[in-house]
C-alpha cells in the first residue's frame, strides 16, 4: 500500500513552477505514470486542501496514489495534467446558487478540454466553518470585529468569488496558504467565514480546531470534476477513482439532510 500526501506551501501563482519542479524528480519520464515498489502505478492525484473529506478512504484504502494538495487554477491544473506531471485533478467549481450556470461545464474556465477529459462527479451544498470564540452564537456577530469570508486565491475558485464580492454582504479576504493547518489558525485567530462542506470537520486538523458549520446567507453549491490525462481515461485505475469518489460524495450529501 502506497497512499501519501503532499501539502504544497505555495500561492496560486507559483503552482505551475512548483509541481514541475516536483515532477523534474520522477522516476520515470513525465509521459509515463510513475510506479511504486510493487510495480502498481502510482497514480499522482491533485486536490485543494477543502476536499480532504472526499478522500479520506482513498488514502485508508489498499491503494498506490499520492496525493499533491496545493490552491490552483483551473487553467494551472489543466497544465500540470498535459503535461504529465499530474494524471488526474479534482476540481471544484463553487457558485451561490441560481446566480450562474456558468459553474456546470470547466470550458468555460479557460480549460482545454479537448486535451483532456472532464467527468461530472455530482454537486454538495456548502456550509460556512467558523470558530466559535468570535461569536456567542451564529445570528449574534461580534460589532468591533466584522466578519469575512476566506476565500482561496480568486483564480481558484473565480465565479464564488466575483459573486460574493458582487454581492456586498461581507468584505472577501484571499489567502495564499497551502497548509491545512495554517486555514486554521486563521479562522481561530480571525473572525472568518470559510465555504466548505461540514464534512471537512471530521477530519485532522479542522476536527481538533472544533469548528462550528452554519448554513450561508445564499445557498452555495459545489459541482465537482475529475479531470484526467486522456490516456488513462477509462483505465480501471481511473474507474475506481471515480466510483469512490462519487461514493464519498453522496454520503456527503445524506449528512446534509
Amino acid at each position: 500500500m502506497l497512499a501519501q500526501i503532499i501539502e504544497l506551501p505555495i500561492s496560486a501563482g507559483q503552482c505551475s513552477q512548483q509541481l514541475q519542479v516536483r515532477a523534474e524528480y520522477s522516476p520515470l519520464p513525465h509521459s509515463s505514470q510513475a510506479s511504486d515498489l510493487t510495480g502498481t502505478p502510482l497514480l499522482r492525484l491533485g486536490s485543494d486542501l477543502l476536499h480532504q473529506h472526499l478522500l479520506a478512504d482513498l488514502l485508508t484504502a489498499a491503494c498506490s496514489m499520492e496525493l499533491v494538495t496545493a490552491f490552483c487554477s483551473p487553467q494551472e491544473w489543466g497544465l500540470q495534467l498535459r503535461r504529465g506531471t499530474l494524471d488526474a485533478v479534482l476540481l471544484s467549481l463553487a457558485s451561490i446558487k441560481g446566480a450562474s450556470s456558468e459553474a456546470r461545464n470547466p470550458a468555460l474556465l479557460g480549460l482545454v478540454l479537448a486535451e483532456l477529459e472532464a467527468i461530472p462527479l455530482g454537486t454538495q451544498d456548502l456550509q460556512l466553518l467558523y470558530a466559535a470564540r468570535h461569536w456567542s452564537s451564529p445570528s449574534q456577530l461580534n460589532p468591533w470585529r466584522r466578519p469575512l469570508f476566506l476565500l482561496p486565491p480568486s483564480c481558484c475558485q473565480l465565479l464564488l468569488d466575483e459573486q460574493l464580492r458582487r454581492q456586498a454582504l461581507m468584505e472577501v479576504r484571499n489567502t495564499e496558504n497551502c497548509i491545512a493547518v495554517d486555514l486554521v489558525e486563521l479562522l481561530r485567530e480571525e473572525p472568518l467565514l470559510l465555504p466548505a462542506h461540514r464534512s471537512l470537520l471530521q477530519c485532522s486538523p479542522w476536527q481538533e480546531a472544533q469548528l462550528i458549520a452554519v448554513p450561508p446567507p445564499d445557498p452555495i453549491s459545489d459541482r465537482l470534476w475529475l479531470l484526467v490525462r486522456p490516456e488513462l481515461a477509462g483505465t480501471p485505475q481511473i474507474k475506481e477513482l471515480e466510483g469512490q469518489l462519487r461514493r464519498s460524495i453522496a454520503c456527503s450529501s445524506l449528512e446534509e439532510e
